[in-house]
């Protein structure tokens, strides 16, 4: 749909979402019906009421629960090859792939470097901003922070992900820590 502020924002989620049966995907019959209304009304309708109507019908935690795996099929793989091209996969590479970028993009944020890992505090976000101005931050936690975690993983298996807090929830600041798991001695590959 035109003029759609999460098409027009988050213009990658569009696949992901307009195929009624992804490949790979284990979705029970409630769920693989929230994914075939999704994908029908992805373009015909403004997503927050797409949303709002799915989560009438089936319950909100479970349509946020089918778009969680969306999200998760569709991230991991993402990352997982971005990982693969990169001629180091480590915390430091993954920082500088997804956040020294973000700046630019107006997204708020300071990087620290610690002894157990690399303390992420985002203070602002555009995508907060378009959750709250659309009255849809529920169903943008869903669709853009659930894929954080998969990021990680994706990108190497070996870096943990913590976070207790987003601004998407209403919190103050995001708080992204990511880790190497313990008994990991694969820090990320170097070429």
């Amino acid at each position: 749909m035109h003029n759609d502020p999460i098409e027009e924002n988050l213009p990658w989620i569009t696949p992901w979402f307009t195929k009624a049966d992804p490949v790979g995907l284990k979705l029970n019959e409630y769920e693989k019906a929230i994914l075939a209304k999704m994908a029908a009304g992805w373009h015909s309708t403004n997503k927050i009421a797409l949303f709002d109507s799915l989560g009438e019908s089936f319950g909100r935690k479970l349509v946020g629960n089918v778009m969680d795996k969306i999200v998760a099929a569709n991230i991991r793989p993402e990352w997982e090859a971005v990982g693969k091209a990169q001629p180091a996969n480590t915390i430091d590479d993954l920082i500088r792939l997804l956040w020294e970028p973000l700046p630019s993009q107006g997204f708020e944020l300071s990087v620290e470097k610690t002894s157990s890992g690399v303390q992420i505090h985002c203070t602002h976000c555009p995508h907060a901003d378009l959750g709250k101005s659309i009255n849809g931050s529920e169903w943008l936690y869903h669709l853009v922070c659930s894929g954080d975690p998969h990021a990680a993983a994706g990108f190497n298996p070996a870096i943990g992900f913590k976070r207790t807090q987003t601004l998407m929830e209403g919190y103050p600041c995001c708080n992204h820590f990511y880790y190497l798991k313990e008994n990991s001695n694969d820090q990320g590959k170097s070429h």
